[in-house]
């Protein structure tokens, strides 16, 4: 295991769910580097995750072993092992802090300056970059999403990103509070965002987000 500046990689033990034997288990080297965790199993290829679609969090469900942790991506659950608890500790500290800076990078391409002395002008800008209503309804429109994720309040209209999940006002103050390693809360009415995430939002959607969160309870 190294970490150097913000990048950290070393061997992992990665847990895939087998229909038959429960998990089975092999050795892989993992790198985490620029906002990417990078997975490479042998005869399996490289697998490359974004992390700022993803949270981190430092157990994993109904596992017996231990120095267990759960990636959680748009796509699956990734169950990654590591060889004590210290090494755990740094892995998840470290990707928590890969993620943060991930959302970060996002917030600053996607702010509009202010460097006009007309007010008018600001909103006019600010009003360009959001999505267009027609992308709104698109979101809504996906199976689930016409309700709130959480509580079921009608038409939503904020979004847990690497969720994939529309949310209400209400729920999305609950969401902020659990930080963004877990939650990454915008607006789709007044915050902008990139079609990366308007395309994750989507392809996942309250119903199949559900389903999947579901299952694992």
């Amino acid at each position: 295991q190294r970490r150097v500046r913000g990048a950290m990689r070393g061997y992992l033990w990665v847990g895939e769910k087998s229909p038959v034997f429960g998990y089975t288990w092999q050795r892989a080297w993992c790198a985490l580097k620029s906002g990417m965790i990078v997975i490479q199993i042998p005869d399996k290829g490289e697998q490359r995750v974004n992390l700022k679609l993803c949270q981190v969090k430092s157990d994993a469900f109904n596992i017996a072993r231990a120095f267990c942790f759960t990636l959680f991506s748009p796509v699956k659950p990734l169950i990654l092992q590591a060889q004590s608890s210290q090494e755990k500790e740094n892995w998840v500290m470290t990707i928590h802090k890969a993620i943060a800076n991930a959302i970060h990078e996002i917030d600053t391409k996607h702010t509009i300056p202010d460097n006009s002395n007309s007010g008018r002008d600001s909103k006019t800008r600010i009003k360009d970059n959001i999505i267009p209503l027609s992308v709104l309804r698109e979101l809504q429109e996906v199976p689930g999403n016409m309700i709130c994720a959480d509580c079921g309040k009608k038409k939503p209209t904020w979004a847990s990103l690497n969720l994939g999940v529309l949310i209400c006002i209400e729920c999305s103050g609950i969401h902020r509070g659990l930080g963004v390693h877990l939650s990454q809360v915008r607006s789709l009415t007044l915050d902008a965002l990139s079609n990366e995430q308007i395309e994750l939002l989507k392809s996942v959607g309250n119903a199949a987000a559900k389903q999947k969160y579901t299952r694992r309870s």
